[in-house]
């Protein structure tokens, strides 16, 4: 019987764990995504969350698996873990690039959870005014 109390990794963790597994240094687990190692170093100290866009391209990046995303259930990584460790150690490859070899209806989806970000963003902000103009009544 499984262990219903097991503490699900937060994605601070989750980010951390991923990159010890492949023995990178923050700089260089954050360049082929294009970010830099003191953004990854605030993601894992939890000072700052990722965006979605950031998280998915982790994700297909060094090729973690979604069970092990979402549950951590299963294998952290598709495929053999070396092949992804040569990948991450590569370091070679530019935004750029990644961009370039994502498919259009993954970019579809970033355009999307992007707009929904700022959409949340201006509904928050439309919120905060609601309530300083209700406060003034």
């Amino acid at each position: 019987m499984e262990n219903l109390e097991t503490e699900v990794l937060s994605v601070a963790e989750k980010l951390k764990k991923v990159r010890k597994a492949l023995k990178l240094n923050q700089k260089d687990f954050g360049k082929p995504i294009g970010v830099g190692q003191d953004a990854i170093s605030d993601y894992e100290n939890g000072k700052h969350e990722p965006s979605n866009r950031i998280i998915y391209s982790i994700i297909k990046e060094y090729s973690i698996r979604s069970e092990w995303w979402e549950a951590e259930e299963g294998q952290m990584f598709e495929g053999s873990m070396s092949n992804i460790s040569q990948r991450g150690n590569a370091n070679s490859i530019s935004s750029h690039n990644i961009t370039t070899n994502i498919n259009s209806k993954d970019e579809q989806i970033i355009r999307l959870e992007t707009k929904v970000e700022m959409l949340e963003k201006e509904v928050e902000r439309l919120t905060q005014l609601i309530r300083e103009l209700s406060s003034k009544n």
